[in-house]
């Protein structure tokens, strides 16, 4: 927004970040020669921590070393000579902030040991350790296809409650060729991730092998084929094998280059694209047009209303009522 100061700053520089302590932590405060007053301490919502013999301070903001050197000074007057060893012994959950080409953008709240899964994968990741930009993608369930991975852009607020964020750009696409972890790096609560879209079709995902895209989607067969519905497909399926898995055409109805592909795009506006389907062969324009999530596929057009009652079957709501509304009006015109 306008109100942040965005700073640029190079990928090892936020490696080394130091962890800013927040509402939720838990630390261990141990004053040395002072056993009576050594205890587990949590940062409360306010920030603040109840501290023996001197009441409520902030702590909010600050790295474990200023901590310990606010808690020296604080204890100056009470302790003649205040030695004091603190250590974090329960680090807070973290929310961290995805938009762009996620299946799910969003704030996600991240944990040192859970469990989360792709959209459309059928395997469970476990997540241990602390929290990595992939661990928050994977929760966000995974990438769109139309993802551009190369020019990931990570924004993370600078120590001191400030507003003043720094930013840094991470090439996932190099991550995931190479496994070079410097553009996977830990996140910080209230980090905000952005995944721009594609505008390089040579920096496309979908051919590689990697987990943070979905490995099977649902779409729509719909029309004059032998068992229209919903079905669940590998996400590089193409539109002619949709077709067969469909039961293909029914071959006395079916008009060759009457084939449509409808897509609820993000904006909720139906996006249309006109293809043909041989049997024989994969038609060549098919080839570019890959499936996603939620695709219709329209085998002719239906004179007896049957492709809409197939939608009322098998279709969920699509984003709201007006996209549902402009799939049907897309199909009867």
């Amino acid at each position: 927004s306008d109100n942040k100061n965005i700073s640029g700053i190079v990928i090892k520089d936020i490696q080394k970040n130091l962890y800013i302590l927040g509402p939720g932590d838990i630390l261990s405060i141990n004053f040395i020669g002072a056993k009576e007053l050594s205890s587990n301490f949590q940062i409360l919502s306010d920030g603040n921590i109840q501290l023996p013999l001197i009441g409520s301070y902030s702590f909010e903001g600050l790295t474990l070393n200023d901590a310990k050197k606010k808690l020296i000074k604080l204890f100056s007057n009470e302790l003649i000579r205040p030695e004091i060893n603190l250590s974090l012994i329960s680090m807070r959950p973290i929310k961290v902030s995805l938009v762009g080409e996620v299946y799910r953008p969003g704030i996600y709240s991240l944990n040192m040991s859970e469990t989360s899964q792709v959209t459309g994968s059928t395997k469970s990741i476990s997540l241990k350790g602390f929290p990595t930009l992939v661990d928050a993608i994977q929760k966000s369930g995974g990438v769109t296809l139309d993802a551009d991975l190369s020019k990931v852009i990570l924004y993370r607020e600078l120590n001191g409650n400030n507003g003043e964020f720094k930013k840094v750009e991470l090439d996932l696409l190099d991550l995931i060729n190479t496994g070079n972890q410097i553009n996977n790096p830990n996140l910080f609560d209230g980090d905000l991730i952005k995944i721009p879209k594609i505008n390089d079709p040579s920096k496309s995902i979908e051919d590689l092998p990697n987990n943070l895209i979905p490995e099977n989607i649902n779409i729509y067969v719909v029309g004059e084929v032998e068992k229209p519905g919903r079905y669940q497909v590998a996400v590089n399926t193409t539109i002619d094998k949709a077709i067969l898995i469909a039961g293909g055409p029914n071959s006395w109805k079916y008009q060759k280059n009457n084939i449509r592909l409808l897509r609820v795009k993000r904006d909720g506006k139906v996006q249309i694209k006109k293809l043909s389907f041989d049997n024989n062969k994969i038609v060549s324009r098919n080839k570019k047009v890959s499936l996603r999530n939620g695709d219709i596929i329209q085998i002719n057009k239906n004179l007896f209303g049957k492709t809409t009652d197939a939608l009322s079957t098998f279709l969920p709501p699509i984003r709201d009522i007006y996209s549902l509304y402009g799939v049907y009006k897309v199909i009867e015109d």
